[in-house]
């Protein structure tokens, strides 16, 4: 149950009057206790009142919302707002909530309760009709958790059947929503090594589908959702390379499509032999596909690279080997060719036409490369080798100027 207000209270630490309403705690009044009290305590009373004002809908219980939601959806579908598999998908992560936590009234509802669904679902049970017990993995309770957020936020902001998200009752601390940006040090480029680990395990494969992703993404440094998305009918046989045309629809895909200027993923010329032939196997759509034919998808391709890594990491132990770190991702690809460029000092420009991408960009997120090359000194001795050739034309000691 939600936690209910018992008046207002002052905290010393924080010298204010502080009053907490259905698990939120608010800021009163700020300043001395006595001379700020009878002001703190007319606040509390018009927020009491403000606040007796409820949605119907908050009384009633989660099931009854969600089922909602799924009319909603069942409703776009027919107008064709929404395809089926997006209805049956939503039903599948509902369903089962309803039968755990349905029973309970919205305005009780927290996050705590999805958790504690989520971890239930992890489980395994046993299917009668599949013979075999079945659970959820990370990819699986994490698009489940989305659709619940989904639906109540629907709920919430267009159905109006609820005053808000039981998703938004953060309790007591309210975290910054700020996007943090990554530190440079997470920036992690995969090693020769870890890739080795990796293509081991997805060469175990039956489909080298996967195989091939992973070889491709080492050799191009295209970012994954670049690459995975490649289709047959992107390839320039002259440039030997997929062109993303810069279009609305390809924004997601290509950072850049906006600006108006096609991308061009160069493949090098031992891996167009291998391109073609997955062209011909998938003339329509992606030509990078899963195990059963579908085209990757960000939450597959995560799901994928993680089990990858986990045994990639389970046969070093065997081995004795060191295991793949932990902050390597498919992005980490693309860190290594750039890490891999520069070390070798190769071209800047020649690496930014490649990768699309700015030299400010490239010196910002890899300064500490950079700071590692001689190229600057080894410039340096170069002209003053030949400075010294030259007369001198310093003052000779002991001499006026």
């Amino acid at each position: 149950m939600a936690r209910t207000s018992q008046g207002p209270r002052y905290y010393d630490s924080k010298n204010g009057w502080f009053a907490t309403f259905g698990g939120d705690r608010i800021r009163l009044t700020t300043g001395p206790k006595k001379k700020t009290e009878q002001e703190a305590k007319d606040k509390y009373d018009a927020e009491k009142a403000a606040r007796r004002v409820e949605v119907a809908g908050d009384r009633n219980t989660a099931w009854a919302v969600l089922n909602a939601y799924l009319s909603d959806c069942e409703n776009r579908v027919k107008t064709g707002d929404m395809a089926e598999s997006t209805r049956r998908m939503h039903e599948d992560a509902i369903r089962p909530f309803n039968d755990k936590c349905g029973m309970i009234a919205v305005r009780d509802l927290r996050p705590q309760h999805v958790t504690d669904w989520l971890a239930d679902m992890r489980q395994p049970r046993w299917k009668e009709k599949l013979r075999r017990a079945v659970k959820w993995g990370d990819a699986t309770a994490k698009l489940a958790r989305n659709v619940l957020k989904r639906a109540f936020a629907w709920a919430a902001e267009e159905a109006g059947l609820i005053s808000r998200s039981p998703f938004d009752r953060k309790g007591k601390v309210k975290k910054d929503k700020r996007k943090k940006r990554r530190p440079v040090e997470s920036r992690l480029a995969i090693l020769d090594a870890e890739h080795e680990q990796l293509l081991g395990q997805a060469r175990r494969r039956t489909k080298k589908d996967f195989y091939c992703l992973l070889l491709f993404l080492y050799r191009t440094g295209a970012r994954p959702a670049e690459m995975y998305h490649a289709k047959a009918s992107e390839w320039d046989e002259k440039k030997k390379a997929f062109v993303i045309q810069a279009v609305p629809e390809e924004r997601g895909r290509y950072k850049l499509a906006y600006l108006g200027e096609d991308r061009t993923v160069y493949i090098p010329d031992d891996l167009v032999p291998l391109a073609k032939e997955l062209m011909a196997k998938y003339p329509d759509g992606p030509v990078f596909r899963t195990e059963s034919g579908k085209p990757w998808k960000n939450n597959t391709l995560c799901a994928r690279f993680k089990s990858i890594k986990k045994a990639a990491n389970r046969a070093a132990d065997q081995k004795g080997l060191a295991h793949v770190r932990q902050g390597v991702t498919a992005y980490s690809y693309r860190h290594a060719y750039v890490t891999r460029w520069i070390e070798e000092d190769r071209p800047l420009s020649k690496l930014c036409q490649l990768l699309n991408t700015s030299e400010a960009m490239v010196k910002q997120h890899y300064s500490h490369l950079f700071e590692q090359t001689d190229s600057i000194r080894d410039s340096l001795n170069d002209f003053d080798r030949g400075a010294a050739t030259r007369p001198s034309t310093s003052p000779q000691p002991g001499k006026a100027s």
